[in-house]
């Protein structure tokens, strides 16, 4: 048998064969659509927080999925809160044990977090009266974590209303504060935040005869008692207070108008936000 050499070129070399695999990954499991009413939202959230326990909210295209059952996320962290307290009753503790006084930390974040959220809830019914140290509440919450940079307790500024069955879902903008009402109200507190005292514990030790039952009363009172403390105040802290009082006697806001808006976010705000940035 004749053997006859193989041309070379007419082999195609074998190549190692590589082949790919797509890994599936198990999808997680979705939270079935509850599609809950604003009361059923507020029962849950109620609920959940008498048995120390967290409801997981799910917000998709067009639906707020709903998780409350058995086996959701628990709270893993050791704080226990205890009863809210009024601004009111928080600013007369501390005045008469300094030790119980929030730190000036917390004074600045608490009246940052006020004024922010003005313009955002001043067509709500959390804002169907100018907010002052009675409305205002905080939530304590003991063992504050270190990382908070907040020794002592923890405060967490909140305001309440009750939502019932038969309420209106919305509220008409005729029953919207004026504005320049607001304000007053704002630059009262950030003085009795700041020095920790309210505008009647100052009036009453300052001068017997400084009334605080009007709205007029209380702005010659608040005029005068941002004079005898814009020592103590920090100068952004003191621009905010007092850009508040200009703007309640300077004209009839509105709260849609854009300049309102702009002047309250430049002049108000950012000042407070300025101030803020000294514990960065």
């Amino acid at each position: 048998m004749d053997s006859h050499p193989t041309d070379s070129r007419s082999v195609s070399p074998r190549l190692p064969t590589v082949r790919f695999a797509i890994a599936e990954i198990p999808a997680r499991p979705r939270l079935q659509p509850s599609r809950p009413s604003t009361l059923d939202l507020c029962k849950a959230v109620r609920d959940t927080h008498h048995r120390s326990r967290m409801i997981r909210l799910q917000l998709t295209a067009d639906v707020l999925n709903m998780d409350d059952e058995e086996g959701a996320d628990e709270i893993t962290t050791a704080l226990s809160p205890s009863p809210a307290e009024t601004l009111k009753r928080v600013l007369e503790q501390g005045h008469l044990n300094e030790d119980t006084q929030l730190t000036y930390k917390q004074r600045t974040i608490l009246a940052l977090d006020i004024a922010a959220s003005i313009l955002q809830l001043q067509r709500t019914n959390w804002l169907v009266t100018p907010w002052d140290c009675t409305k205002i509440k905080l939530l304590a919450v003991e063992n504050a974590s270190s990382t908070t940079g907040m020794s002592g307790k923890m405060f967490g500024p909140f305001v309440e209303h009750e939502v019932t069955r038969s309420g209106p879902r919305t509220r008409s903008i005729s029953n919207t504060p004026e504005p320049k009402d607001v304000l007053l109200e704002l630059a009262i507190l950030l003085l009795e935040i700041w020095t920790h005292r309210t505008l009647e514990m100052w009036a009453e030790k300052a001068d017997q005869a400084i009334m605080t039952d009007t709205p007029d009363r209380r702005l010659i009172a608040l005029i005068r008692w941002l004079d005898a403390t814009s020592q103590q105040l920090p100068s952004q802290y003191e621009t905010a207070a007092r850009q508040c009082v200009a703007m309640c006697v300077e004209q009839r806001w509105a709260w849609d108008d854009i300049e309102f808006q702009k002047r309250f976010g430049e002049n108000v705000v950012k000042p407070l936000l300025d101030t803020c940035k000294v514990w960065d």
